[in-house]
């Protein structure tokens, strides 16, 4: 058994965002028998630190006193790093981030995309780069997103309308007016499961060319809730749009005013790929 700190570096708005990764990692890791604590913004001399958020702690100002401290830590990386830059940042000071990958104890991120990456760039032992497929974790399941009332609403995204997503957005709500909800930063964050409760469908918007892989937190957030997903994203090596419905925008009014698949069924495929049991593949 190890003391490990789940700290997630950045804004509150963004711990709200990753709430579902934060606990994800928090639960899975307790199953295995660690102690594990989370904090927000901070670091912890007497255990490991997982780290969500190293893309802004590699550009803050006080970097350097943060790699002086020596710290033992890992990166969790659930953003994209193309090798040069983090989500196509502008300005990002790439120097830092890969100091803070060489003085950690490793890299764990759930998509291949940046474990190829890591491997190609080759600034740290290809041994300590490992996959962390997600998945469903029984605390993940949100009591207050009701399946049984009765439903208004064809479609729900929650999510930033970035890149293509505005335009799919605008397209689906002037063909299906208030039947269709968006929401983003200026809803409350808790008021997604109020809007899925009176959901048929929950909607994956692919956002450009740029885009290398699809959101797990949210997909199994949704899937092991018993919210069925409509989804055109096509970039998926990863396979978590396994129980999605694939569908191209266009066709997205049609699939959403069809009969609603079971739900209980989703909810049960969405348990065969269990977070806990993927994590113990970890070396830590």
């Amino acid at each position: 058994m190890k003391k490990i700190t789940i700290a997630h570096i950045g804004s509150n708005e963004w711990f709200n965002y990753k709430e579902e990764i934060i606990f994800g990692l928090y639960h899975a890791l307790r199953s295995c028998g660690h102690e594990v604590q989370i904090k927000h913004n901070q670091l912890d001399e007497q255990s490991i630190n997982f780290i969500i958020g190293g893309d802004w702690l590699s550009q803050d100002s006080k970097f350097q006193q943060f790699i002086d401290s020596k710290l033992k830590y890992y990166i969790f990386e659930v953003e994209n790093f193309d090798g040069t830059t983090i989500n196509s940042r502008e300005g990002f000071n790439l120097k830092n981030y890969c100091q803070m990958i060489e003085a950690s104890l490793g890299v764990i991120t759930p998509y291949l995309y940046n474990i190829d990456t890591l491997k190609n760039i080759n600034i740290i032992d290809q041994n300590k780069i490992q996959y962390l497929k997600w998945g469903h974790f029984e605390e993940v399941i949100d009591p207050n997103i009701v399946r049984t009332q009765a439903r208004n609403i064809y479609g729900t995204f929650f999510g930033l309308l970035k890149g293509d997503r505005l335009t799919k957005a605008q397209m689906l709500q002037a063909k299906l007016q208030n039947q269709v909800k968006f929401l983003g930063r200026e809803q409350p964050h808790a008021f997604k499961a109020a809007a899925l409760s009176s959901s048929n469908y929950a909607l994956s918007l692919a956002y450009g060319d740029s885009e290398k892989f699809v959101n797990p937190f949210r997909l199994y957030y949704l899937f092991s809730n018993g919210v069925n997903v409509i989804s055109d994203n096509t970039i998926d090596a990863d396979g978590y749009l396994q129980l999605a419905i694939k569908a191209p925008i266009s066709n997205f009014v049609d699939q959403m005013h069809r009969q609603v698949p079971d739900e209980r069924e989703l909810i049960e495929r969405a348990r065969m790929n269990n977070l806990k049991q993927n994590i113990k593949t970890l070396i830590i």
